[in-house]
């Protein structure tokens, strides 16, 4: 595949040449008709989502935003090796309306539960160290069944979603989530 300017000029024309050049290059990864119809579905999804058109610099830091995700996703030769969602596009099993409305990290799920995990590890390293460790008898281990833990609280998901409880066995070092 090759590379694309993005510092193209905005002209007053019908199709804007960013569009134009993602169209072209979704195309050579997906298809001239797959890659035109999941341009246009991002386009009218930031349309919707913005509430403006492209001339306007939120839109369009946005479209590049989104369009440059998918395309590193989409692209075999990219760094992101992201192998299967293309294949996904390819057997209809993922229409491009679907998406180009799929929060980024569900792009590459695989990769960011790796991230997420390693994320976790650390912060529970960070407090592991920080704090002496305070053992509470409110949880039960499954593996040895005592009741000398140790936890601590994130929020992982979404606020409206409740705290992800993260406990540790001190006696048998068995960890959990509730």
């Amino acid at each position: 595949m090759s590379k694309f300017n993005l510092n193209l000029e905005k002209k007053d024309n019908i199709i804007h040449p960013y569009r134009a050049k993602f169209q072209e290059n979704f195309g050579k990864i997906l298809g001239t008709e797959m890659g035109n119809q999941l341009e246009i579905h991002l386009f009218d999804y930031i349309k919707e989502v913005e509430n403006t058109d492209f001339y306007d610099k939120s839109f369009e830091e946005h479209y590049l935003d989104d369009a440059l995700s998918l395309y590193r996703n989409l692209n075999p030769e990219a760094s992101v090796s992201n192998n299967y969602l293309k294949d996904q596009i390819l057997s209809n099993t993922l229409s491009p309306y679907n998406l180009v409305r799929m929060p980024k990290k569900d792009l590459f799920r695989p990769k960011w539960d790796k991230i997420e995990e390693t994320r976790l590890k650390d912060i529970k390293t960070e407090i592991e160290e920080k704090c002496s460790v305070v053992t509470t008898d409110m949880f039960r281990c499954g593996k040895c069944k005592k009741r000398k833990c140790s936890y601590y609280q994130l929020q992982i998901r979404s606020q409206d979603e409740p705290m992800t409880t993260f406990v540790t066995c001190v006696e048998c070092g068995n960890s959990w989530r509730e």
